[in-house]
């Protein structure tokens, strides 16, 4: 028998299973030494061993990732583990293998809510011990202090060592990096690419953009800098690479610089302030000349005020906020042509979309949309659609009952399976009984004894919970509620409000926005087409149920306001079925005497087509077009998703 060293109180399990612990081991980043692993969880397995000599069942969650990150996966399934119940002990060597700042002191308590014990070895904590708190405390704090001083140590360091010449890390285009170069001086220009950089200086002082000097670059085949993700020039790579000051022999350092995220412990690359700017002159790194290049900078810059969010002083009103967090329709609508997202272009104070697609020469769909004409559209057919549902009240009504019908029918089912059980369990227990004072000595009927002892007390709980658990009272709700909720969840949709952003997805799961033709050939519009589901709207005890299909409406819906001949093509052929003349039609109309040609004219086309409408959906790039020009520039490639057609 192993020797245990005397742990007061002493390592025992719950309900007499085996010990079930948790190792902890991490590792910062790929570079350190995954050895360091196996070393922390051998010392964890001989602290269980020198405290513990019993039967172990042990599971270990080794990960490599920043003690900071609070969004790791490992730390989220340890945090279920706990909860659960379902473990004995947590042991890590330190507390910040397990994470850092409060976030540790925190999971401690959590260890400690729910009878887990939790035990860091280095640190000298223990849940179960009197005053741990302290311990806990002062250990956060260390971790927390000695990670900060070491990351200002490596900052020190790379500044001094950027002030002599060295951190040279990545390059762009146009210079080469000897193998084992790091120093500034053993930079060395690529004399074939000198020629191609002040033609593109040349371009921009001659008021080239940059998109046209991104063509002419892949054009002459020059490929952009060993550390690109790209493999050809885009416009807004040429506007970087052309923003680098070491063109003019200039290096810089913490233009940007990470700043912590406290919520997620992640890091977020931020403008670094001016006391943090390094600079160091390289005069043999330059391509341009020092006043030449600031002089053509500035033309760019002038050039390309317009497009900006802001003007220059004005702060950005999308700093610091998420992509994602977009008011609706943004980051959901999709192009019915290639699927990809609609973004929102356009110059300052414009709020129109373009498919991503377009934008890049990926797709031919190149029809702006008006951003606010459109959610206020899909909310009014939205409000439309829901005064129009037919039988609302007995349908609802229906389902309501069928569903709370179905509830109590699996309850009943539920509970004489529990009470079967249960009953099995107690005869199994009264027949062990009877071979017990046979044999009084046997030791495998006393462990299925305490066996069937655990289950029938877990069958008795579980039969409590479920007669004690009173039934949901069946509480119909009336339409005029269903629509206030719909009206309250569409109300102010041009606020950035992401909980109406959230809500407005659940309610329009699938919106695209595709491009249709007027039959005679001669529009262009944007029409919006999308599945408005309403059962979010209503209780959770309908919510999912393949009854509630009358919640669901396909919806097509115009986003500008067609032409007279569109709008009027059925009442000018209503009254010329009459005896109308065309004059006397534009007159009750109020239309011009051509409009109510071309109203004819769309009203024939449609009885000789066979049409319902006078839109035609385009599902290629029509012959004749003035509206769609993407698909002419010689950078254009028709690539959609998988799942979008590709006959064009």
């Amino acid at each position: 028998m192993s020797i245990v060293i005397s742990l007061n109180p002493p390592l025992k399990a719950k309900d007499a299973c085996p010990l079930r612990c948790v190792i902890v081991a991490r590792i910062s980043t790929e570079h350190q030494d995954k050895q360091s692993l196996e070393d922390q969880q051998a010392k964890c397995r001989s602290y269980i061993g020198d405290h513990f000599d019993g039967e172990l069942n042990i599971v270990v969650i080794a990960s490599r990732g920043s003690g900071e990150h609070l969004d790791r996966e490992e730390l989220f399934r340890l945090e279920q583990m706990i909860e659960s119940r379902q473990i004995d002990l947590v042991i890590a060597e330190d507390l910040s293998r397990i994470c850092r700042r409060r976030r540790a002191y925190d999971l401690c308590e959590m260890c400690q809510d729910h009878d887990v014990r939790l035990i860091a070895i280095n640190d000298r904590v223990d849940t179960d011990i009197d005053g741990w708190e302290d311990s806990a405390t002062m250990a956060t704090w260390h971790h927390e202090r000695s990670n900060r001083d070491t990351a200002e140590r490596i900052k020190r360091s790379l500044d001094n060592r950027f002030d002599l010449g060295g951190v040279v890390q990545f390059t762009i285009y146009g210079y080469v990096k000897p193998p084992g170069a790091k120093h500034d001086r053993d930079l060395q220009k690529d004399p074939t690419a000198e020629p191609i950089i002040q033609e593109i200086f040349r371009r921009l002082e001659q008021g080239a953009f940059y998109a046209e000097i991104a063509d002419w670059l892949n054009d002459q085949g020059a490929r952009p800098g060993p550390y690109c993700r790209l493999p050809r020039w885009d416009g807004p790579m040429v506007r970087r690479f052309v923003h680098e000051p070491i063109l003019k022999g200039i290096r810089v350092r913490n233009r940007k610089v990470t700043k912590r995220i406290n919520k997620t412990g992640r890091r977020k690359t931020v403008k670094g302030e001016p006391s943090q700017l390094r600079v160091r002159q390289c005069p043999h790194l330059a391509f341009v000349d020092s006043d030449y290049y600031d002089h053509v900078i500035r033309l760019a810059d002038e050039r390309n005020q317009g497009y900006r969010r802001t003007n220059k002083g004005e702060s950005d009103p999308r700093l610091g906020v998420s992509r994602k967090r977009t008011h609706f329709p943004g980051q959901h609508a999709r192009c019915g042509i290639c699927g990809r997202l609609m973004h929102w272009h356009g110059m300052k104070g414009r709020k129109v979309m373009l498919c991503s697609g377009a934008a890049d020469y990926r797709c031919w769909n190149g029809l702006f949309v008006n951003g606010e004409e459109c959610s206020q559209r899909i909310a009014g057919a939205v409000l439309q659609a829901i005064s129009e549902l037919p039988d609302f009240d007995s349908v609802f009504g229906q389902l309501l009952s069928e569903r709370f019908a179905d509830l109590d029918d699996r309850e009943g089912i539920q509970r004489r399976v529990l009470e079967q059980k249960l009953k099995d369990v107690e005869q199994r227990l009264s027949s062990l009984m009877t071979h017990l004072e046979q044999r009084p000595e046997s030791q495998t009927i006393l462990d299925r004894l305490d066996e069937l002892e655990s289950q029938r007390k877990t069958l008795r709980y579980e039969l409590k919970q479920l007669n004690d658990t009173p039934k949901p009272h069946l509480v119909l709700p009336a339409v005029n509620e269903l629509r206030q909720r719909a009206v309250a969840a569409f109300k102010g949709l041009a606020v950035e409000d992401p909980e109406t952003c959230r809500l407005l997805r659940l309610l329009i799961p699938d919106l695209q926005i595709v491009p249709y033709q007027v039959c005679d050939g001669s529009d262009l519009v944007a029409r919006a087409e999308f599945t408005l589901t309403l059962t979010s709207l209503l209780p959770p005890v309908l919510a999912g149920d393949s009854s509630a299909a009358v919640f669901t409406r396909q919806l097509v819906i115009d986003l500008c306001q067609p032409s007279q001949r569109v709008i009027y093509h059925q009442a000018a052929a209503d009254l010329q079925a009459r005896g109308l003349k065309e004059r006397e039609i534009g007159e009750r109309l109020g239309i011009a005497q051509s409009a109510v040609q071309r109203a004819l004219r769309i009203n024939r086309l449609m009885k000789s087509r066979g049409l319902t409408e006078p839109f035609i959906r385009l599902t290629e790039l029509p012959e004749i077009t003035n509206r769609l020009r993407r698909h002419r520039h010689p950078r254009f490639r028709f690539e959609p998703l998988d799942g979008y057609p590709r006959d064009c």
